[in-house]
């Protein structure tokens, strides 16, 4: 089963509502949602879980993780989301999640924003979406799934781009 990761805090500008929205849409396709965090939104993510036979979301959101079960839970994904919505303060941000998924050579499906724009190249280095807009995050999941060769040149090139740039 395709995998996809949303794992960071449920903040305002993860617009982790979407992935579950993008997840209703993507039901019977063979893919799944893994989350993993907690947050302010987590009643909204409760509530949206609870509009749909959500199986195909798997929620972990216990304390802190050893950093060794975290990563193979990343691991077990074919990409990882990165913030997904339209707020003004991802112009100027490249979250913690972004580096990780680089470094791990899980490719990393953001929404266009300047912030993380600046580091990465729209289907070079990341793939992205529409802010804001679970359709077009699902179009672009499924895309992706039925894609596997691109799966695997975009995980390479980040991995690349992360070593060359962001490395010592």
């Amino acid at each position: 089963t395709f995998t996809v990761l949303f794992r960071g805090a449920f903040l305002p500008e993860s617009g982790v509502e979407y992935a579950i929205d993008a997840a209703k849409i993507l039901k019977n396709r063979n893919i799944n949602l893994r989350i993993i965090g907690r947050g302010e939104l987590d009643p909204l993510i409760e509530k949206r879980l609870k509009e749909f036979d959500s199986s195909n979301v798997e929620w972990i959101r216990g304390k802190k993780m050893p950093f060794e079960d975290l990563r193979q839970k990343m691991q077990e994904c074919h990409i990882s989301l990165g913030q997904l919505s339209d707020h003004n303060r991802l112009n100027r941000t490249i979250p913690h999640k972004a580096f990780e998924s680089m470094a791990m050579k899980i490719p990393y499906l953001t929404a266009r924003n300047k912030g993380v724009m600046e580091l990465f190249k729209e289907n070079e280095t990341c793939f992205c979406c529409n802010p804001a807009d679970a359709e077009d995050l699902a179009k672009r999941i499924l895309e992706i799934k039925n894609n596997p060769e691109l799966i695997t040149k975009i995980g390479e090139s980040a991995y690349q781009l992360y070593t060359t740039e962001l490395t010592p």
